[in-house]
C-alpha cells in the first residue's frame, strides 16, 4: 500500500532527524556550526515532528499491528 510506504519513509526521516540533532552527533558533523545553523538544528526536530503528526493525521493507516488477526469483511 502506498500509505504504508509513506509512513515508513516519514518514520525513517524523523528518526534520522532526531538522531542527527543529538549534541554529540552535531558536534561531530558540524564542529564549527554558526549561530544560524545551530538554531536550525535545534528547532528542526520540533518542526519535523509537527509536520509528521499533521501528515499522519491526514493519511491514517488501517494496520492494527503485530498479533492482531485479520477482520472478516
Amino acid at each position: 500500500m502506498p500509505v504504508d510506504h509513506f509512513h515508513a519513509f516519514m518514520s525513517l526521516t524523523l528518526f534520522l532527524i532526531y538522531a542527527l540533532t543529538n549534541l554529540n552527533v552535531k558536534d561531530c558533523f558540524f564542529p564549527e556550526a554558526g549561530d544560524n545553523l545551530s538554531q536550525v538544528i535545534i528547532n528542526l526536530p520540533l518542526g519535523a515532528g509537527i509536520f509528521a503528526c499533521l501528515l499522519f493525521t491526514i493519511f491514517p493507516t488501517t494496520r492494527r499491528g503485530i498479533g492482531f488477526t485479520l477482520r472478516k469483511r
